[in-house]
């Protein structure tokens, strides 16, 4: 079953086929996972760390991954635990003994 942009997916099923299928057909790890889409990704849900939607593909209720998990806070996130590969936080949200690991990348 194929899925484009303007589809009705109704059904909690459908969504996880559409989801499935769009995963399938992912090359590039940075790529929308949108049938055909080259833009970059930069939407997910909350609990998940990778961005796997572009702007115009994003779904409901997902967030800009590149944003500080702080409530209500629009800086980009840079900061985490040594031992971690994804920013949570920017500088003025940041934890003790968190390091900027955007800045080695």
């Amino acid at each position: 079953m194929n899925y484009n942009e303007g589809d009705n997916i109704s059904d909690l099923s459908d969504m996880c086929e559409a989801i499935s299928v769009m995963l399938i057909n992912k090359e590039k790890p940075d790529i929308c996972i949108y049938e055909d889409c080259k833009q970059k990704a930069l939407y997910n849900y909350c609990h998940i760390h990778k961005p796997d939607f572009c702007h115009n593909h994003k779904m409901s209720n997902m967030i800009d991954k590149r944003i500080c998990n702080y409530i209500r806070c629009a800086f980009h996130a840079i900061y985490n635990y040594p031992n971690q590969k994804h920013p949570v936080f920017c500088h003025g949200h940041k934890e003790v003994y968190m390091i900027n690991i955007k800045k080695n990348k």
